[in-house]
């Protein structure tokens, strides 16, 4: 696996949204400050265990590790751990409202398992994507896996490190469970407003409320209000758990 490093000279994202679409023109490739994390296919022809999503059978997914103590001794996690390694009912909400977007570039920030992007690709098979996570041992144990098993991994570049890392501009970013604090709520909103590029689209999922800790897709909605944006947004209740939506955006 090829070194990475992490410029920490970089300015971090604003404080403050901006009211208005940026005025330079995207480059024609994205540009990360990040290094990426090179993929090198297992030499053991037998694939990782992994199942069919329930909803989505076409899509398989490594099974996750169920403990710290499954991961090895390198890991770079905490408790609290399933963050990366589970995929949240906002992954699965996303799948319904993307649609193809061909000859595209695709950003995912806090991929995790990347479900959404594993399925974009699946329906554009003309794209290209980077997925970034923060935990290097998320990347390893289930980011990497889960592309290998479907045959899009040569389609991907995989970043680890700090979001606030990344510099380019991208067709289409999804963003999934990064609303959960009203720092993370706006963090949320100026990563999209810096990397989207003018006629790009963003998805972004997450609960209406996270309970105790701010934040939430209510919150990223008064956000983007009177800002310069087209946005829809899509509702998921079941009754059996917090309401979710998902936002999609564009520049006006």
């Amino acid at each position: 696996m090829s070194d990475f490093a992490f410029n920490f000279l970089s300015p971090s994202a604003p404080t403050s949204a901006p009211t208005s679409a940026p005025n330079s023109s995207p480059p024609s490739s994205p540009t990360p400050l990040l290094s990426p994390v090179e993929y090198i296919p297992p030499s053991n022809p037998l694939l990782p265990p992994s199942s069919p999503h329930p909803l989505y059978p076409s899509i398989l997914l490594v099974n996750p590790p169920t403990s710290l103590q499954d991961l090895p001794s390198t890991h770079d996690l905490t408790e609290g751990f399933e963050g990366g390694h589970k995929t949240w009912e906002s992954s699965v909400d996303l799948l319904s409202v993307l649609k193809p977007h061909p000859n595209s570039s695709i950003l995912e920030l806090g991929c995790g398992t990347s479900l959404p992007t594993l399925h974009l690709l699946s329906l554009s098979p003309s794209s290209t994507a980077t997925v970034l996570d923060y935990n290097l041992s998320v990347l390893t144990s289930i980011t990497f896996p889960n592309f290998h098993i479907n045959n899009l991994s040569p389609r991907v570049k995989f970043f680890s490190g700090d979001w606030n890392l990344m510099e380019g501009f991208w067709d289409v970013i999804i963003m999934s469970e990064t609303v959960y604090t009203p720092a993370k709520t706006l963090e949320t909103y100026n990563l999209l407003r810096k990397h989207l590029k003018k006629n790009g689209t963003g998805y972004v999922g997450g609960k209406r409320f996270y309970f105790g800790c701010g934040g939430g897709m209510g919150e990223f909605c008064r956000q983007i209000e009177g800002e310069m944006w087209e946005w829809e947004r899509r509702v998921f209740e079941d009754g059996e758990s917090n309401i979710r939506d998902v936002v999609v955006m564009k520049w006006k």
